[in-house]
């Protein structure tokens, strides 16, 4: 079944298609979890049980007080705003590597290894260096094929 209908914040004109979409609800608002606004702006939640149709309510970085329908949508109409709740990513895992490594000339570098015993092992004649390194990083850095291409 499809209707026509206008969207009150934008005056667009909408096909609305009824369906059981149960399988696929959006996942609701909860206080254990971090949000920001579609446009970026950090959100803290006060609370997402108060009594009406808005019942997520918060304050917006840069913005002030709002509220939000149980599936964080700030515009009661069909389209998307700057202002909808999207959940923060998780936070990615931090580590760090020590190691030592065997630096060559012409800048040639060989392999990290974890002890300066095992640097020395692997040292071939011409090393002119051995140095301690230290690398931070967090789970996923480097892999995004776009940010390596060159």
């Amino acid at each position: 079944m499809s209707d026509k209908h206008t969207c009150p914040n934008c005056g667009t004109k909408l096909a609305v298609t009824l369906a059981d979409h149960s399988k696929d609800k959006p996942m609701k608002i909860s206080m254990d979890k971090q949000y920001q606004t579609r446009d970026g702006r950090k959100v803290v939640l006060y609370c997402v049980d108060a009594p009406s149709s808005q019942p997520v309510h918060g304050r917006i970085e840069h913005g002030g007080i709002s509220s939000w329908s149980v599936y964080g949508s700030w515009s009661s109409g069909a389209c998307e705003s700057n202002c909808d709740l999207i959940e923060l990513p998780a936070p990615r895992s931090a580590f760090e590597v020590r190691g030592w490594v065997n630096i060559y000339p012409q800048q040639r570098v060989i392999l990290l290894k974890g002890t300066r015993g095992e640097a020395d092992l692997q040292a071939g004649g011409d090393r002119i260096a051995c140095i301690p390194i230290t690398i931070q990083g967090h789970e996923g850095d480097g892999l995004d094929r776009e940010a390596g291409a060159t």
